[in-house]
């Protein structure tokens, strides 16, 4: 795991609950370095996320899939605002292990498989986030 300063997890799980914005800068302390060089370009920003979250919400989506998860920045975003289990499939093992491991430190309720498309049965998801 990041060297992560301390309360950083704290604080950026208050400011989503409370409905406050949150920096792609200060969310982005919580990845490891390699994800975290990568993120501008390759994971959803935090603003993206709370506005897929606000969608799927008023689509009563229950179950969500998030292809790709990456580290898991969108899924964890997604299921501490939507307060719904979000699930993620991802190829890499270490973005699996990394994106487990922000759930957990952030208290999100996401489980991340590693896998692709191919393994997934999509008639158990009511959407898909790519």
């Amino acid at each position: 795991m990041p060297h992560v300063p301390a309360g950083v997890a704290e604080q950026v799980s208050r400011l989503l609950a409370e409905g406050h914005d949150v920096s792609d800068e200060l969310f982005d302390q919580l990845l490891t370095e390699r994800p975290r060089q990568k993120s501008k370009t390759y994971w959803t920003p935090v603003e993206g996320a709370k506005l897929a979250a606000a969608w799927l919400t008023e689509a009563k989506a229950e179950r969500v899939l998030d292809v790709g998860s990456g580290p898991g920045k969108f899924a964890t975003i997604v299921s501490l605002l939507t307060k719904r289990r979000v699930f993620g499939i991802e190829r890499r093992d270490e973005l699996v292990f990394q994106s487990r491991q922000l759930a957990r430190r952030l208290g999100a309720d996401v489980q991340v498989a590693e896998g692709t498309l191919e393994a997934v049965q999509p008639e158990k998801y009511d959407a898909f986030y790519f």
